[in-house]
């Protein structure tokens, strides 16, 4: 990400390990001394530009502890010998298997999820802001979608839904072209300024 054109030392510590805690809805992002999650930072001075990397292999023994907790819900879902399976009196079947999905894939443990934070420096400034895209046109005045460039043509409504015509739109007409090719019979002078007698056959 960009952050600005600072000394490596600064742009390098904007860096702090943290976690999101989710058990509400605000999120909150705690820094972590010392996350061991972020494996590395890198900033470059010439583009200010800064490079993170996460790496969440260390983290395999919270994760193995807390999928008890994500076999939900309680009373369908039970954790049992590192599995999630049915709880006893449901009516869950377990030639089903769906309590397993629950554990399959955990995004965060339930200390919060692993990420940092990056402050950015006192001397941040922002670029140059970039220019609008263009204003959008019709196809009918776009020159791209003249008749001998791009061909419209009709497609049932079943297909084309939302975007049926009963008309394939205009296309603007091919401009007409000027043979300037100049007759090698012209003097230096006349091929500037194209006098010579457009009657005159080209080669």
């Amino acid at each position: 990400m960009y952050i600005g054109k600072v000394s490596k030392a600064d742009g390098e510590g904007a860096v702090q390990p943290a976690r999101v805690t989710t058990n509400s809805l605000s999120y909150v992002l705690n820094p972590i001394s010392g996350g061991n999650w972020v494996t590395y930072k890198n900033y470059d001075i010439n583009t200010g530009f800064l490079t993170v990397t996460v790496d969440l292999g260390g983290q395999t023994t919270e994760f193995q502890t807390d999928r008890a907790s994500f076999c939900q819900p309680a009373s369908y879902c039970a954790y049992s010998n590192g599995v999630c399976g049915c709880a006893k009196g449901s009516n869950c079947n377990p030639a089903d298997n769906v309590c397993s999905w629950g554990v399959r894939d955990i995004d965060c443990p339930i200390a919060g999820c692993f990420g940092f934070a990056v402050t950015m420096p006192g001397a941040f400034a922002l670029g140059p802001d970039t220019p609008p895209p263009p204003a959008p046109v019709p196809f009918s005045t776009d020159g791209y979608f003249k008749k001998d460039n791009v061909t419209f043509g009709s497609l049932d409504s079943a297909k084309a839904g939302e975007c049926y015509y009963s008309t394939a739109p205009v296309q603007p007409a091919s401009p007409a072209t000027t043979d300037r090719r100049i007759p090698l019979e012209c003097t230096t002078a006349e091929r500037r300024g194209l006098l010579c007698n457009p009657g005159q056959q080209n080669r």
